[in-house]
């Protein structure tokens, strides 16, 4: 019983980690954005050649010396030199589509929309390829949107993955109670299964209506998987957010309120709600620093496979720093440290932890994407459980690596980016290395999770 308990809590705590994002999957987000709106624009802002000022300096009136330094001054993220290298081109010669079009792509990065939007207006009237007009067309959408006060995103998400370890169960396929060890019964030992899982988001984003950039944020989520074989470990979870994001420049507190609700094998296992307050603070453009607290009421109902569940039951506590720096233009590393302290109703089940993320994206070209994270954790439990042993206080060791690589469809299907149905369209490709360390043999185990996916994003 207490092998199936632990594998529903990692179960759960996989389809948790799915669905509410780390600051890591935050940043991979953000750097996507970065990338621009389709692999054109993208392509626009990388140098063809290294160029150097004083090469300008002798050739001033030439204008593919002067792209190529814009686009290498881009590069190193200085946009703003960028966009006086772009005007003094567009002084010589103000019909060349493409200089015109990646210097309305520099205004939109340095949030003019109202110049941007200009300029983009002006390439309409130029003769270019239909993919440059196509650019300009989704260019133009995305400078609307990000004028809209109200601003909603959904995410749409179908995949298959292979779960090496569904159940969780210990390693050596033996278990501890009352300091004897036992062997395992058949339905109890590892167990891998093929199945499939959606993924449905809706995030919603208000400008409060002041000067400063206050918004109001409000989010749900659901998501569900299926497996082939293993129908009683079936997970669901269901959860809404909401909150505001303060703007004190230099700083964003945000604070948010969130319930989720979690059912396996369509019975009710877990509720949840919690408030989590995050202080970001940007130094710079390429550096940005936070630190959060979050607090979570957790109910566990009993449940089939495991009639002890409840005695989870009770608080849980987070205390966090991180970092993150854009140390180059196609490449962002964060750092986390979090301490935790879960009070259940019975102090075996009571726990004190410390935890370390570590993080890495890089931008492919072309809006594709790669992700590495690693995690580790070290949780000690306030005392022993008898039923297992009286003499050996549980300590956990969760050690877990994570990759993904994302690769939007328009750039194998449409490399001209013209077409409109695959844009925002991503292929994914994720796998998972699980290796939960222990001093007590029913919680030490290996679990890997192999997955791929279609994922879509509208924005409106």
């Amino acid at each position: 019983m207490v092998t199936i308990l632990a594998g529903l809590l990692s179960g759960i705590g996989a389809v948790a980690h799915a669905q509410t994002p780390s600051d890591f999957e935050h940043q991979r987000r953000a750097a996507e954005r970065e990338a621009g709106p389709a692999a054109v624009g993208d392509s626009l802002l990388r140098p063809t050649r290294v160029v150097t000022f004083l090469d300008v300096l002798a050739n001033p009136d030439d204008v593919e010396l002067n792209f190529a330094y814009a686009q290498l001054q881009i590069a190193r993220g200085d946009v703003r030199g960028a966009a006086a290298t772009l005007e003094r081109i567009l002084l010589v010669d103000p019909d060349l589509p493409r200089v015109r079009l990646l210097y309305a792509i520099v205004l939109f990065r340095l949030d003019q929309l109202d110049e941007a939007e200009r300029e983009f207006r002006t390439v309409r009237d130029l003769d270019m390829p239909d993919s440059l007009r196509a650019e300009i067309e989704r260019y133009s959408r995305e400078a609307r949107l990000r004028r809209q006060s109200t601003r909603t995103t959904a995410t749409l998400s179908f995949g298959q993955f292979w779960d090496s370890n569904v159940n969780s169960a210990p390693r050596r396929g033996q278990s501890l109670a009352s300091d004897l060890e036992l062997k395992l019964d058949e339905s109890s030992l590892r167990t891998s299964d093929f199945g499939s899982q959606t993924l449905v988001r809706l995030d919603m984003s208000h400008d409060a209506g002041y000067q400063a950039r206050h918004r109001w944020l409000v989010g749900a989520r659901y998501l569900r998987e299926d497996y082939q074989r293993m129908e009683r470990y079936v997970p669901q979870l269901g959860g809404v957010d909401g909150g505001l994001a303060v703007d004190l420049a230099p700083f964003t507190l945000t604070p948010m309120l969130y319930a989720n609700h979690y059912r396996i094998a369509k019975q009710q296992a877990v509720n949840s709600v919690g408030l989590r307050v995050r202080l970001d603070y940007a130094p710079t453009g390429t550096i940005q620093l936070y630190g959060f607290q979050e607090i979570e009421r957790q109910r566990y109902y009993p449940i089939a496979l495991s009639s002890v569940a409840p005695d989870d039951t009770g608080t849980q506590y987070a205390t966090g720093l991180g970092a993150a720096a854009q140390y180059r233009p196609d490449m962002r590393l964060s750092l986390e440290v979090a301490r935790t302290r879960k009070l259940a109703v019975h102090g075996y089940r009571s726990s004190a932890g410390h935890a370390l993320t570590l993080g890495h994206t890089w931008l492919l070209g072309g809006g594709a994407f790669a992700t590495l994270e690693g995690y580790w954790r070290v949780d000690s439990y306030d005392s022993g459980d008898a039923t297992i042993s009286e003499t050996t206080r549980r300590r956990d060791r969760p050690l877990e690596a994570r990759a993904m690589l994302g690769v939007p469809a328009a750039l194998v299907l449409d490399p001209e980016g013209v077409s409109d149905m695959l844009r925002d369209l991503t292929f994914t490709a994720a796998a998972r290395l699980a290796r939960n360390g222990s001093n007590i043999v029913n919680y030490e185990y290996h679990r890997d999770r192999y997955s791929v996916a279609l994922v879509k994003r509208i924005e409106f």
